[in-house]
């Protein structure tokens, strides 16, 4: 980082008892993982109170802890550096927002309801040919998230890619405040959070609030076959949409998958594969690399960017237990992802059985019953052999999937009583998609399967 603890009290203008020049190292949250010299934020979340921790913090060598006002008048002042703020969480976004001002270089936001994290670490991979990248942290793309993210890239930095998601109204323009997106780039619309976005038109317009903050001069890229993205290509004066289709300005020629399900398009003058199954991921691909393009990558390293590009732990991720392959997508779901998904599935002709566990989809409000039900007759529809089912939500889509002529459709009260059905199911040759919103941790599923059958996925 590049600022002193002096810098911080100004623009969170407060008092400071301390020394002012000294350098923060770093920002944390988690007095577990800090660092000597870092600066201590006490955020409150629904299962932590930061402000608990504050001593540890300094124990391991903080160099000063930001706090909530109404705290520290409860307290003995026993340490230099204690910064009292009225809200800890405002103050993270504001300094990194004042970091942000520091960093000259240009950051490029990406949102979407799907695909986001995806599209963001090819954008890195490719401009990673030709400069020095910084980027969100995993798949941290909230007010914390990319508050941290900001905080944790390096002055030498040459540009940054940054992770935008969002599940109301106004939380985009905010992210905007922190990070200064120079670029913008929207993936597609889907059915995600409609409990709070309440339908497709709201979620356009949710993700629009990126190219509405874009810093003057800004540049937009936009999926150009998304009926709700093309409408958008005017908000923002200098726009490049990206598809397949002829009214895109930068356009790649889908040649369809191999027999795992790994798509392969023609672009730049030659044919390329990437390693993450799904034909949808073709997309990602090529918003990556119009970025790289834009950024003046040449031909050359942004095809071996992709090519070599390899999937980030529950995204499509492809695990080899023994003679049964596992499609690992847990870190989400929403009705548009699981359609992909089980699109996805049918294409992979190296398969026995095709077989799906799915968790419930959460925050789709009054519309979760229908989306759930569509899931069930989507089972039906691309054919599955298989369909393990664990929620209360996803009840309806296993007894739609039963009333279609599903034959091996099972709803399960607890996650232990599906896998061991799902093991004693299993057979090998089979190919098992396993997915859920993030709040059902369908990761379980997928370690049970790693532990009972031997792990032999190829580095």
């Amino acid at each position: 980082m590049d600022f002193t603890l002096g810098e911080v009290a100004d623009v969170l203008d407060v008092c400071l008892e301390g020394e002012e020049r000294m350098v923060v190292k770093g920002i944390s949250i988690d007095s577990r993982t800090l660092e000597k010299g870092m600066l201590f934020f006490a955020i409150r979340g629904g299962r932590f109170d930061g402000h608990d921790f504050v001593e540890e913090a300094f124990t391991r060598g903080a160099c000063g802890v930001v706090v909530a006002r109404a705290w520290a008048t409860t307290q003995d002042r026993g340490h230099d550096g204690v910064l009292a703020v009225e809200d800890p969480l405002r103050a993270l976004q504001d300094v990194a927002s004042y970091y942000r001002r520091k960093l000259g270089f240009p950051v490029i936001a990406v949102t979407g309801s799907n695909g986001k994290t995806t599209t963001k670490e090819m954008i890195a991979a490719v401009l990673g040919t030709k400069y020095r990248v910084m980027k969100s942290l995993g798949n941290l793309n909230n007010h914390i998230g990319v508050a941290l993210s900001v905080c944790a890239w390096e002055k030498h930095g040459e540009i940054a890619v940054v992770e935008m998601g969002t599940n109301h109204f106004g939380e985009i323009r905010r992210l905007c405040e922190i990070a200064r997106p120079t670029h913008g780039l929207i993936t597609n619309i889907g059915k995600g959070h409609l409990a709070f976005l309440d339908d497709l038109e709201g979620v356009a317009r949710a993700k629009a609030e990126l190219l509405e903050s874009l810093a003057e001069g800004g540049e937009a890229f936009l999926n150009g076959d998304d009926p709700y993205l093309y409408p958008l290509r005017r908000i923002v004066g200098k726009t490049l949409t990206y598809g397949f289709s002829d009214a895109c300005d930068f356009r790649g020629m889908d040649v369809g998958v191999d027999g795992f399900g790994f798509p392969r398009m023609r672009l730049g003058g030659r044919k390329l594969k990437l390693s993450v199954p799904g034909q949808h991921n073709l997309y990602n691909g090529l918003a990556a690399a119009a970025v790289g393009r834009v950024f003046g990558v040449p031909w050359e390293d942004v095809h071996a960017a992709l090519e070599g590009y390899r999937p980030m732990d529950k995204r499509m991720e492809v695990l080899q237990f023994g003679g049964i392959v596992v499609l690992n997508d847990t870190y989400n779901a929403n009705p548009t992802s699981v359609h992909e998904a089980l699109s996805t599935l049918t294409v992979v002709k190296e398969a026995k059985r095709r077989v799906v566990v799915l968790g419930d989809m959460l925050e789709l409000g009054e519309k979760s019953q229908s989306e759930h039900q569509s899931v069930g007759e989507w089972v039906v529809a691309f054919g599955m052999d298989g369909f393990f089912a664990y929620g209360p939500e996803t009840k309806v889509a296993v007894e739609r999937s039963k009333v279609l002529g599903m034959k091996h459709a099972v709803h399960f009260e607890s996650k232990i009583d599906l896998l061991e059905a799902l093991i004693f199911w299993l057979q090998n040759g089979d190919i098992v998609l396993v997915k859920g919103s993030r709040g059902m941790q369908m990761e379980d599923v997928v370690e049970g399967l790693r532990e009972k059958f031997q792990d032999t996925t190829q580095e």
